[in-house]
């Protein structure tokens, strides 16, 4: 096998000449090139790729480590408390914020009807207020607010309690909730109202009995939305939560950062397949046809029990 000795011995140059215009380097006359290429064809000399990478210490290549993903990832979320805690946060903290989102909505909403006040109009847009700020500011408005001791909350300071976040959660999803309940209210017929009233229903039991039911469907609808939307929050989370209890959009980016282990990556990926599972389950009850496939199931357990009496 040819070497670059024989190259320059053939060509008449020197080592240093032939390294130079095999490796496209340096100040080489075209004479001088002509002839080492032309030697090194005659000699059949092949640069080793592999000893010149080795020499230069760079390879070039781009090494992918893509991590096996198999049900044991899967199983891990389910097993250890440490994997589903962040879920379980999450849902709590989304779950609740959800209900209570529309539980003030709807007595804010009854409230205003009620009323007839012309100050209506002006309660009516400062509920829509959290719609115009940003997360980020929100929470820095909390944080100033419950930071120090209020007499508003006998006394307490929220920041750094579980309950800070959930007051965030409540803020920034009670405009679209009133405003969804608010048409909500709408569809009910005042004649039924007047009815119950002339039988001699209470306020509360007419609440219950008669406007609940009719706009439960609206109610339940943005309970779900709600609640999908805050499941992986994480601008306002990301000011306002407890070091103990982690939700999942922490977790996640925590475990998208280039310095995560392969583990918190490959279990970042999962968080995801069963948050979107989790959602699309919560639509399924919410907007499709799951409400009427419970209320199907109900009816045929209720004739049931008819047909055996």
């Amino acid at each position: 096998m040819a070497t670059i000795k024989d190259i320059a011995k053939r060509a008449g140059v020197s080592h240093g000449t032939v390294s130079n215009v095999l490796n496209r380097r340096g100040n080489v006359s075209a004479e001088k090139i002509k002839l080492v290429e032309q030697a090194a064809r005659e000699l059949g000399y092949q640069i080793n790729s592999q000893a010149s990478k080795l020499r230069s210490g760079r390879s070039e290549n781009i090494c992918i480590i893509v991590p096996r993903m198999d049900l044991k990832r899967y199983g891990k979320l389910f097993t250890s408390i440490e994997a589903v805690k962040p879920y379980l946060v999450s849902i709590v903290y989304s779950l609740g914020a959800a209900l209570l989102a529309a539980l003030v909505s709807i007595v804010c909403v009854r409230f205003v009807q009620k009323s007839k006040n012309k100050l209506n109009k002006l309660f009516e847009y400062g509920a829509l207020i959290p719609w115009l700020l940003p997360s980020t500011l929100i929470a820095l408005g909390l944080t100033m607010a419950y930071g120090d001791r209020n007499s508003l909350i006998f006394n307490k300071v929220l920041v750094g309690t579980t309950v800070i976040l959930l007051i965030g959660y409540v803020v920034i999803k009670l405009p679209f909730s009133y405003r969804m309940i608010r048409s909500a209210f709408f569809s009910v017929d005042e004649d039924l109202e007047d009815a119950a009233k002339c039988m001699g229903a209470s306020t509360f039991y007419t609440m219950r009995k008669v406007i609940i039911p009719v706009i439960l469907p609206a109610v339940l609808s943005v309970v779900i939305l709600n609640f999908n939307g805050l499941l992986a929050d994480y601008d306002l989370t990301a000011f306002l939560y407890h070091p103990l209890f982690q939700p999942l959009g922490i977790v996640v980016k925590a475990a998208s950062d280039e310095n995560a282990s392969i583990d918190a990556k490959c279990m970042s990926f999962v968080y995801t397949v069963v948050l979107m599972i989790l959602s699309s389950v919560a639509l399924y009850f919410g907007q499709g046809n799951g409400m009427q496939a419970i209320r199907r199931w109900k009816q045929r357990r209720i004739e049931k029990k008819v047909y055996r009496k």
